[in-house]
C-alpha cells in the first residue's frame, strides 16, 4: 500500500489500523530500509504520523501506548476495542484510559476527540 505511493497520490487519505497498527509501529525502524528504494516523497514512518490512525484493538497495554505516543503522537491514536472477539469486562476500557500515563488532554484525544475530528473531516 505505502510502497505504491498511495499516500503520495492521495495525501488526505486516512487509514485506521487496529491492534496497535497491526504491530507495524514496532517495526518502523526496520521498515525504514524501504526509504532508500521505494521512491516515495517522504520516509515511510512519516506516512504513519500523517495518514494512519492507530487503535489498541483489544490489547490494553500501557507499554504499547507509550511506544505509540512516542512514535506517532496522541493525535494519531484512537481507543477501540476488539468486540466481539475480545470483550471489555468490568470497566476495563475505562480503567485502561484512566490509568494511562498521559495528560488529561491526550486522554481525551485518545478516548474520543481524534475520532470526532476525523469524521468531521469526511467529504462525500
Amino acid at each position: 500500500m505505502i510502497v505504491s505511493g498511495l499516500f503520495d497520490r492521495f495525501p488526505d487519505l486516512q487509514v485506521i489500523l487496529g491492534h496497535w497498527g497491526e504491530v507495524v509501529l514496532f517495526y518502523l525502524d526496520r521498515i525504514a530500509v524501504l526509504d532508500r528504494v521505494a521512491h516515495l516523497q517522504r520516509p515511510v514512518a512519516e506516512y504513519f504520523r500523517t495518514n494512519v490512525f492507530i487503535t489498541p484493538g483489544g490489547i490494553s497495554s500501557h507499554r504499547y501506548l507509550r511506544w505509540s505516543l512516542e512514535t506517532v503522537g496522541a493525535e494519531r491514536i484512537m481507543y477501540a476495542t476488539d468486540y466481539p472477539f475480545n470483550r471489555e469486562r468490568d470497566g476495563s476500557a475505562r480503567r485502561f484510559l484512566d490509568t494511562a500515563p498521559v495528560s488529561a488532554a491526550d486522554r481525551e484525544r485518545i478516548a474520543f476527540r481524534n475520532w470526532e475530528e476525523l469524521v468531521a473531516g469526511i467529504r462525500c
